[in-house]
Protein backbone atom coordinates (compact mmCIF):
# COMPACT_ATOMS: atom_id res chain seq x y z
CA UNK A 1 0.00 0.00 0.00
CA UNK A 2 2.69 2.39 0.74
CA UNK A 3 4.70 1.91 -2.53
CA UNK A 4 1.46 2.50 -4.52
CA UNK A 5 1.13 5.84 -2.40
CA UNK A 6 4.66 6.71 -3.45
CA UNK A 7 4.27 5.48 -6.96
CA UNK A 8 1.05 7.55 -7.18
CA UNK A 9 2.81 11.16 -6.38
CA UNK A 10 6.12 10.14 -8.52
CA UNK A 11 5.86 13.85 -10.61
CA UNK A 12 5.40 12.53 -14.71
CA UNK A 13 6.75 14.54 -17.41
CA UNK A 14 3.68 15.44 -19.37
CA UNK A 15 5.60 14.60 -23.15
CA UNK A 16 5.04 17.62 -24.94
CA UNK A 17 7.34 21.38 -24.91
CA UNK A 18 5.12 23.58 -22.14
CA UNK A 19 3.91 26.67 -23.78
CA UNK A 20 1.63 29.36 -22.15
CA UNK A 21 -0.97 31.95 -22.84
CA UNK A 22 -1.28 34.95 -21.09
CA UNK A 23 -4.76 36.93 -20.24
CA UNK A 24 -6.04 38.75 -17.44
CA UNK A 25 -9.22 38.21 -15.08
CA UNK A 26 -9.85 37.21 -11.59
CA UNK A 27 -12.28 34.41 -11.92
CA UNK A 28 -12.63 34.23 -15.33
CA UNK A 29 -10.44 34.28 -18.45
CA UNK A 30 -10.19 37.82 -20.06
CA UNK A 31 -8.53 37.27 -23.34
CA UNK A 32 -5.47 40.13 -23.81
CA UNK A 33 -3.28 41.17 -26.56
CA UNK A 34 -0.11 43.23 -26.98
CA UNK A 35 -1.26 46.85 -26.51
CA UNK A 36 -4.60 46.18 -24.59
CA UNK A 37 -5.35 48.32 -21.83
CA UNK A 38 -5.21 46.76 -18.53
CA UNK A 39 -6.17 48.55 -15.08
CA UNK A 40 -3.95 49.08 -12.08
CA UNK A 41 -6.56 48.14 -9.91
CA UNK A 42 -7.43 49.64 -6.29
CA UNK A 43 -7.70 47.43 -4.13
CA UNK A 44 -9.75 47.28 -0.93
CA UNK A 45 -6.84 47.19 1.77
CA UNK A 46 -5.61 50.38 -0.30
CA UNK A 47 -3.00 48.25 -2.20
CA UNK A 48 -2.78 48.53 -5.84
CA UNK A 49 -2.25 45.19 -8.41
CA UNK A 50 -2.63 44.29 -12.31
CA UNK A 51 -4.21 41.18 -12.16
CA UNK A 52 -2.79 37.81 -14.58
CA UNK A 53 -4.32 34.91 -15.68
CA UNK A 54 -2.08 31.94 -17.51
CA UNK A 55 -3.87 29.32 -19.53
CA UNK A 56 -0.76 26.69 -19.32
CA UNK A 57 -0.26 23.87 -21.83
CA UNK A 58 2.43 20.51 -20.66
CA UNK A 59 2.70 21.51 -17.59
CA UNK A 60 1.68 18.91 -14.31
CA UNK A 61 -0.80 20.72 -12.10
CA UNK A 62 1.16 22.18 -9.62
CA UNK A 63 3.76 25.40 -10.69
CA UNK A 64 6.05 27.58 -8.94
CA UNK A 65 5.28 31.11 -10.69
CA UNK A 66 6.84 34.27 -11.63
CA UNK A 67 5.19 37.00 -12.09
CA UNK A 68 6.71 40.51 -12.98
CA UNK A 69 5.70 43.83 -14.38
CA UNK A 70 7.72 46.39 -15.67
CA UNK A 71 7.50 49.59 -16.61
CA UNK A 72 8.86 49.92 -19.94
CA UNK A 73 10.20 53.56 -20.18
CA UNK A 74 12.30 53.58 -17.38
CA UNK A 75 12.71 49.15 -17.46
CA UNK A 76 12.37 49.39 -13.83
CA UNK A 77 10.05 46.71 -12.09
CA UNK A 78 7.09 47.98 -10.38
CA UNK A 79 5.52 44.11 -9.79
CA UNK A 80 7.76 41.29 -8.67
CA UNK A 81 5.80 38.27 -6.98
CA UNK A 82 6.56 34.50 -6.84
CA UNK A 83 4.25 31.93 -5.54
CA UNK A 84 3.10 28.48 -5.85
CA UNK A 85 -0.27 27.10 -7.10
CA UNK A 86 -2.42 24.83 -8.30
CA UNK A 87 -3.95 25.00 -12.28
CA UNK A 88 -7.43 24.68 -12.14
CA UNK A 89 -9.64 22.89 -14.59
CA UNK A 90 -6.72 20.64 -15.40
CA UNK A 91 -6.26 17.87 -17.25
CA UNK A 92 -4.61 14.83 -16.99
CA UNK A 93 -4.59 13.98 -20.18
CA UNK A 94 -3.47 16.85 -22.13
CA UNK A 95 -1.21 17.94 -19.30
CA UNK A 96 -3.23 21.77 -19.57
CA UNK A 97 -4.83 23.86 -16.92
CA UNK A 98 -5.39 27.82 -15.92
CA UNK A 99 -4.06 29.66 -13.29
CA UNK A 100 -6.62 32.88 -13.11
CA UNK A 101 -6.46 35.96 -10.76
CA UNK A 102 -2.48 35.88 -10.13
CA UNK A 103 -2.05 39.12 -8.28
CA UNK A 104 0.52 41.17 -9.54
CA UNK A 105 1.15 44.20 -6.38
CA UNK A 106 2.34 47.61 -7.26
CA UNK A 107 5.66 48.59 -5.66
CA UNK A 108 7.31 51.68 -6.52
CA UNK A 109 10.58 51.20 -4.57
CA UNK A 110 12.70 51.38 -8.11
CA UNK A 111 10.87 54.13 -9.45
CA UNK A 112 10.37 56.55 -6.42
CA UNK A 113 11.01 57.32 -2.94
CA UNK A 114 8.02 59.98 -2.92
CA UNK A 115 5.46 58.44 -0.20
CA UNK A 116 2.68 61.33 -2.26
CA UNK A 117 3.71 59.50 -5.50
CA UNK A 118 0.87 56.30 -6.34
CA UNK A 119 0.33 53.60 -8.58
CA UNK A 120 -1.75 55.13 -10.98
CA UNK A 121 0.25 58.37 -11.06
CA UNK A 122 3.43 56.43 -12.21
CA UNK A 123 1.35 53.94 -14.66
CA UNK A 124 -1.59 55.45 -15.72
CA UNK A 125 -1.28 55.45 -19.80
CA UNK A 126 2.49 53.63 -19.71
CA UNK A 127 3.78 50.87 -21.50
CA UNK A 128 3.80 48.02 -19.46
CA UNK A 129 5.83 44.49 -19.80
CA UNK A 130 3.99 41.49 -18.13
CA UNK A 131 5.50 38.44 -17.89
CA UNK A 132 4.81 34.70 -16.03
CA UNK A 133 7.69 32.16 -15.97
CA UNK A 134 6.10 28.64 -14.78
CA UNK A 135 7.80 25.78 -13.71
CA UNK A 136 6.47 21.93 -12.58
CA UNK A 137 7.92 19.56 -9.97
CA UNK A 138 9.76 17.49 -13.41
CA UNK A 139 11.47 21.23 -14.25
CA UNK A 140 9.38 21.48 -17.18
CA UNK A 141 9.46 25.34 -17.63
CA UNK A 142 7.51 27.93 -19.68
CA UNK A 143 7.38 31.95 -20.02
CA UNK A 144 4.98 34.23 -21.63
CA UNK A 145 5.35 38.37 -21.77
CA UNK A 146 2.75 40.53 -23.59
CA UNK A 147 3.27 44.63 -23.76
CA UNK A 148 -0.04 46.33 -22.92
CA UNK A 149 -0.84 49.84 -21.43
CA UNK A 150 -1.45 50.51 -17.57
CA UNK A 151 -4.99 52.60 -16.79
CA UNK A 152 -5.75 54.23 -13.84
CA UNK A 153 -8.67 51.96 -11.57
CA UNK A 154 -11.64 54.15 -12.38
CA UNK A 155 -12.10 54.64 -8.59
CA UNK A 156 -8.85 56.88 -8.53
CA UNK A 157 -10.23 58.69 -11.34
Amino acid sequence: MILWLALGCTPRWCGETPWLELGGGEIAWEELSEGDDVTVVHGPQGGWHILASVHAYGLQDIVDVHYTVELLDDAQLVSDNELQLALTNYDDEACDGNALGIYGYITLEQVTDDPMVTPPDVLGGEDVRMRVELQDSSGAYAEVELDVVAMPDPKDL
